[in-house]
């Protein structure tokens, strides 16, 4: 278990980090692959071995976008502060858009934890915002009536 919130963002990073280096080996399977079949190779199993690649990128991705989602499910996002939690956004975008680029589709699953992360981490920021403007505006008030 991590200790605090300052441990989140870099687990986090290591994770998407291996992830990518999986993805990215993958590719390269199916490169290889498919440069046997452009070379001529009278092989049919390269032909066979790429097809069945091309067609496992989504499950691939698919269970990444799972076991990150469980992580970021795992941690209520709203303590963080606001540098830390648009750090993380940008990270997490960053990420959707290599795995939407290994497997030419869209990242529902990803996209609707950040978006369900996101509307609770603004909504406890406005609230937090609302309870604390109150007495500021009442602090100014009392040091401008001082002047008047």
């Amino acid at each position: 278990m991590l200790r605090d919130d300052i441990e989140f963002i870099p687990c986090l990073r290591i994770l998407m980090e291996k992830s990518c280096n999986h993805m990215l080996n993958f590719y390269a399977m199916i490169k290889w692959h498919g440069d046997a079949v452009t070379a001529g190779e009278s092989n049919k199993y390269f032909a066979e071995v790429e097809q069945n690649l091309l067609r496992s990128r989504k499950l691939i991705w698919e269970d990444v976008q799972r076991r990150l989602g469980a992580c970021l499910n795992a941690k209520s996002l709203a303590g963080f502060k606001i540098d830390d939690f648009l750090t993380l956004l940008n990270l997490i975008n960053k990420f959707i858009n290599i795995g939407d680029t290994f497997t030419s589709q869209q990242s529902p699953i990803l996209r609707s934890i950040v978006k369900q992360q996101a509307e609770l981490y603004f909504s406890v920021l406005h609230k937090q915002d609302m309870e604390v403007c109150p007495s500021s505006f009442y602090l100014r008030y009392q040091v401008c009536k001082k002047f008047f």
